[in-house]
Parts: C-alpha cells; structure tokens; sequence
C-alpha cells in the first residue's frame, strides 16, 4: 500500500480519538498491573500449552465438537476445504479471523471453487476493493468514507451516500440478508478456555454470532497459542484487550461458545511453527500477543 496524504489523513483521524479512548478506559484500573499479571498467566500458560490444549480438546469433544490440529496453513486450508465438500457447501461466510489471513484461507478456497464471503465490515471493503487488510482490528483504516461509498455504489449499481449512517445500513442489510441463506460459516477464536472447552470471541458488529450461530456447520479457525487455564483468564484478557484495542471498556459482543450445539462444529488448532517458538523461552514471549495491534496505532513507521 502505497502511504499517501489520503491515507495519512485516515490513520491520523483514527488514532487521534483512539489515543484519547484508551487512556479514558484504562482510568478505572491499574493497567499496568492488569498486564503484568495477564502476562504471568499467559506465560504459564504457553509453559503448558500441550497439557491445556488436550484438556480443551477433551472437553470440546465432550460438547459434541470435532478438534483438529493442523500442522500449517496447507493443512489447515485442506481440512478447511474437505469440511465444505463433506457437507456440500459452496460459500463461506466468514467472520474476521487474523489466522485465515495468516494461511491465505481465500486465495485457496477460491481456487478450489468455494466462494469466501466476509461478513465484518472492514474485512467486506477490502474484499469488495480485492485487497488485504492493513490493520489487525480495523481492516479497511486506510480508507475514507468517501472511497467506502464508491466502492457500494458498485457493487449495487446505484449511489450511495458517504455518510456514516448510509454506508452501515448497506452493510447491514447486504451482509445480514445472506447470512441467514449461509451453508458453512467460519469464525476465529479470541481465547480458548482448558477447564471447559469453550472459545471466547469478542466482536463490535454480531456478525460473529450470526456466523457461528446460523449455518448448519460452523468452522472455528484459530492458533494454539491461545489456549488459557480458565475462565477467570480468559476474562481478565477481556479487560484489557477491550480497551487497549478499541479504548473501549467492553465490546458490544461478547461470546462464549460452549455446550451441546445443534450444527456440526469443527475446531481447527492451527501451529505452524508456534511449537518451536514455545521451545525457544526468548522467542516464547513473542506468543503472549492478544492482537490488540495498540502497537500499530503508537508506530511512526506504520502511521
């Protein structure tokens, strides 16, 4: 992406609030106490990574879910496309998930003649411009509401509007009438919960739970890293990857996938290559990541 005044504009109208929210949210608690002790429970956590992700498989499994363990992206993509063809499904509707970007899950799905449909908003713009995303939490940062309303205004032949409110109803009525027609949909994972097999997924927009709600099978595609002892962890990740993320105290969606489900769900664990970072205790500590991207949004090289 070539950084021009148009794009140096948007990220500096983005992280001049953001600055001012985060620092708002965090007036409430200690935040560099709340880091330091995720980062204790994160640390302990990837020391057991291989103990707590059999016991988060076990008790998925024990809910009816199907684990699976991918040693890289290929495999990861293959399992991905054998699950449509085992079901006969022909479109993917996706919720915004970093690991998908991370194993090129569209490029091969389309080349096997499935057609990957993003249901998050900024994942839908770039998709619809036939890019990637520039940003972990705000795919589409790099445009301006007026590029956004040239973009669906061809895509549905007539103009739309650059306000704000005009282009989130488009989105809204386009992306929320397909779902509900959707035949397999995918969502990334937050957190994995050990003690009980549950996946933590926090979103802004309730395209995550229509995807992992609506479509008859459901495919959860994430990254062994994430795995956490309990509950109580994975909140105390809430805490802080709300506000440092978005600035906000909590996201307006905040999903807990557990228990008995009525569609067939598949989980998807993938490593490449994490299991020799977790061998190495330098490189280790790279894995405590939450994808916050707050590191982006203080980046002069990036903005």
């Amino acid at each position: 992406m070539r950084i021009d005044s148009r794009v140096r504009a948007a990220l500096q109208g983005f992280t001049a609030n953001y600055y001012l929210n985060r620092a708002k949210s965090f007036q409430e608690c200690d935040f560099e106490k709340l880091r330091e002790q995720f980062a204790q429970v994160r640390g302990r956590a990837l020391e057991r990574n291989s103990e707590l992700l059999d016991q988060f498989q076990k008790n998925a499994e024990a809910h009816g879910s199907r684990v699976l363990r991918a040693r890289d992206g290929d495999e990861a993509n293959n399992m991905i496309l054998d699950i449509m063809k085992k079901h006969g499904a022909k479109k993917l509707f996706k919720s915004k998930s970093m690991v998908s970007e991370e194993t090129r899950l569209n490029e091969f799905l389309l080349a096997h003649g499935i057609e990957p449909r993003e249901t998050d908003l900024g994942e839908w713009i770039v998709q619809l411009r036939s890019e990637r995303p520039t940003h972990m939490v705000l795919p589409a940062i790099h445009l301006t509401r007026r590029e956004v309303a040239e973009v669906f205004s061809a895509r549905l032949g007539r103009e739309v509007p650059s306000e704000l409110a005009s282009l989130v109803q488009v989105a809204r009525e386009e992306l929320r009438r397909e779902i509900f027609e959707a035949e397999a949909g995918l969502t990334g994972a937050n957190a994995l919960v050990a003690e009980n097999g549950a996946m933590m997924m926090i979103t802004n927009e309730g395209n995550g739970r229509l995807v992992s709600t609506v479509p008859p099978v459901h495919i959860v595609l994430t990254s062994i890293e994430k795995v956490l002892p309990t509950m109580n962890d994975a909140l105390l990740m809430l805490r802080l990857l709300s506000r440092s993320a978005t600035g906000q105290t909590i996201t307006s969606y905040v999903s807990f996938l557990a228990g008995p489900h009525r569609q067939s769900q598949y989980i998807i664990l993938l490593d490449n290559h994490r299991s020799e970072l977790l061998a190495e205790p330098v490189f280790r500590q790279v894995l405590r990541c939450v994808k916050c991207s707050a590191c982006l949004n203080f980046c002069p090289v990036y903005l």
